[in-house]
């Protein structure tokens, strides 16, 4: 386990406390130049990865959707790989005027005090949820559909915007 001040535990509670003030330019200062971001159940539509500190700035100024939010029983966890630690936190949050509540797991590598890779497991049922009725039904709509047609469908749709 590490213990140097900047200690992969110490860099993994620093982003989750930037995450919980919905500071992106904070919490993307974490991240080494080359850094990895995941969202392995990511919805349709969302990035499931995406790579560079450039990358990882975009994804997380989308933090705005959220009027607020209060992220609360932290609980980071080191490992015997000094670069590799766990968390836990749960949420409570306002997303465009509704409640939102969810629990989620996240690893990290980390470096130098910089993170190399960063996943990010979350329910998306209560994100669904949270969604404006119009736009929950066009995710639940392409959840439906297979793979290749929703990837086809997207690229169309980003084509067009």
């Amino acid at each position: 386990m590490a213990t140097q001040t900047n200690s992969a535990v110490d860099v993994l509670a620093d982003l989750i406390d930037a995450l919980g003030s919905l500071d992106p330019n904070r919490a993307g200062a974490l991240f080494a130049d080359d850094g990895t971001f995941e969202f392995p159940y990511a919805l349709p539509g969302m990035p499931k990865r995406v790579s560079g500190r450039t990358a990882v700035m975009k994804v997380l100024r989308g933090m705005v959707m959220f009027d607020r939010i209060e992220l609360y029983d932290r609980d980071v966890h080191a490992t015997d790989d000094s670069e590799l630690v766990f968390a836990t936190f749960n949420s409570r949050a306002q997303l465009g005027g509704r409640p939102y509540a969810n629990r989620y797991i996240c690893r990290a590598r980390v470096r130098d005090g910089r993170i190399l890779e960063y996943q990010e497991y979350f329910g998306p049922i209560p994100f669904v949820a949270a969604m404006p009725p119009h736009r929950r039904m066009t995710v639940l709509a392409l959840c439906a559909l297979p793979t290749n047609v929703t990837s086809w469908l997207l690229k169309r749709k980003s084509k067009r915007s």
